[in-house]
């Protein structure tokens, strides 16, 4: 490409009796320039993404976001199902005590997380499944969770404070806090 650019300049400005060296030489560095121009705002995005926003850089087979309330969300090979866990306090991590896998619908309403879970997400990944048998509410307050046996106790419990239930899906959830203006 490059060579191509700087012949292709040269050609052109044959007739010209200005130095064209200046000119053929910026075209040949310029498909340079561009990559290293991307390379380093790739980098700069990422670094922002990730150490002021807590987001993943949109890359690799991972993603994660913070969704505030001191909880994030963590997608690893499928969408369709996620890990929520807390992110500060004695119980935070991807594999604490305090997470809970095979989340598949999810919506968080300040300061409650009301979501379903399949126990057995990791048996049904990448099967596209939509098995949930675990409703739950969690107070992120103090990080307590109240687990409900079906979808309509669930949504008794958030009308009992106020909340009406919206349940999404996880990679819904994931990109309304995802995706930032930045």
């Amino acid at each position: 490409m490059c060579v191509i650019l700087g012949f292709g300049i040269k050609l052109y400005l044959r007739k010209v009796t200005a130095p064209k060296r200046p000119v053929t030489v910026s075209a040949f560095a310029l498909p340079f320039v561009c990559v290293a121009y991307a390379a380093l705002w790739f980098v700069l995005y990422a670094t922002v993404n990730e150490t002021v926003f807590h987001h993943d850089p949109g890359i690799g087979d991972g993603w994660y976001t913070n969704v505030g309330n001191g909880y994030a969300i963590d997608m690893i090979d499928v969408t369709d199902q996620g890990i929520v866990h807390p992110t500060e306090g004695d119980m935070n991590g991807l594999n604490s005590a305090g997470s809970l896998s095979g989340v598949r619908r999810l919506q968080i309403s300040s300061p409650y997380l009301f979501g379903t879970q399949d126990k057995d997400g990791f048996k049904h990944l990448g099967q596209e499944s939509e098995e949930e048998d675990t409703f739950f509410a969690i107070d992120s307050r103090d990080h307590s969770k109240t687990n409900l046996s079906t979808e309509a106790a669930l949504r008794t419990y958030a009308s009992s404070r106020g909340i009406k239930l919206d349940l999404q899906l996880i990679a819904t959830v994931y990109g309304k806090y995802r995706f930032c203006l930045f």
